[in-house]
């Protein structure tokens, strides 16, 4: 893959996250998980849930090191994506975001990351157990909502994201 076809890939990737964090986040009135975690299940049961398939499917993990938890996360978003229409760029989209896997590199046994990781690790979140979007992410967001994203895609994107709140705020609640 080109550079330049590369970085058009990661910017669609960031803009479809971002746009479901908005939703998620109540168009950044609420707070979101400070966790690659609670954001990479919460998302991923969204998006099985979104596209008809039962989000109880979507794993958490079972301990410290579940070497099967990645690949049955990753089994279940991506055949929840192949089962209805999102568009290539979204579904590839989608399943690299989700896509969780241990380094093999690694020296604790308890070293994973997802492409949640990639969108969130040049963010300043801090260490609270909540973020925010800030207001020029926001206003970023927006603009490229209304100047850059298909009505298909900006569908999707909302729907996901609401499923993703009710998601976050279940988990909230659990605790």
């Amino acid at each position: 893959m080109s550079l330049t076809a590369w970085n058009h890939t990661y910017k669609f990737r960031e803009k479809i996250f971002n746009t479901i964090l908005f939703f998620a986040s109540e168009e950044g009135m609420r707070s979101l998980p400070n966790s690659e975690e609670a954001i990479l299940l919460c998302l991923a049961r969204a998006v099985v849930e979104y596209c008809g398939g039962n989000k109880e499917t979507v794993p958490t993990r079972t301990g410290p090191y579940s070497p099967n938890w990645t690949r049955s996360l990753d089994e279940a978003v991506g055949q929840a994506v192949k089962s209805k229409s999102l568009g290539q760029d979204m579904s590839i989209a989608l399943e690299y975001i989700l896509q969780a896997e241990y380094g093999s590199d690694c020296l604790s046994k308890d070293s994973w990351k997802s492409g949640v990781y990639d969108q969130l690790q040049f963010r300043q979140i801090g260490f609270g157990e909540t973020f925010c979007l800030t207001h020029p992410e926001v206003l970023e967001i927006q603009e490229n909502i209304s100047s850059h994203m298909t009505p298909a895609d900006l569908e999707h994107c909302k729907q996901i994201g609401l499923l993703m709140r009710k998601n976050i705020l279940a988990a909230h609640t659990a605790k």
